[in-house]
């Protein structure tokens, strides 16, 4: 399971890779980005044993961020919106929660730097 952990993280990169050159061909940025956020998801949830929900939508939320700053390497913008609104439909409530406790991205990556776990979320 530890491989497959480190194989998400470390194809960051490659999946900004995949959607800049998908993009650059016609397709739609928050498409590519719901895709690579179920893949990377479905493996922290596999090492979860599908338990933790909360725990498993912030996980994904800070790859997603990195995954939005990776891509903007190559001047893809993906907008605080698409961000916020990719967490919301993929986690439903736990993602709304998310998003009402911090609207920014960048402050939600930057408290679970200084935390781990920021704040409890409100549903």
């Amino acid at each position: 399971m530890a491989a497959e952990y480190l194989d998400v993280e470390i194809r960051v990169g490659i999946w900004a890779v995949d959607i800049v050159m998908a993009v650059g061909r016609g397709a739609a940025l928050d498409t590519e980005m719901a895709d690579a956020l179920r893949a990377a998801g479905a493996v922290y949830s596999a090492m979860l044993g599908g338990l933790y929900p909360e725990f498993l939508a912030r996980r994904c939320d800070i790859w997603l961020y990195r995954l939005a700053q990776a891509i903007q390497k190559y001047g893809l913008i993906a907008p605080e919106e698409l961000l916020n609104n990719l967490i919301c439909r993929e986690f439903e409530e736990i993602g709304e929660a998310l998003v009402r406790a911090q609207s920014s991205p960048v402050m939600r990556y930057w408290l679970w730097q200084q935390h781990g776990q920021p704040m409890s979320l409100v549903m």
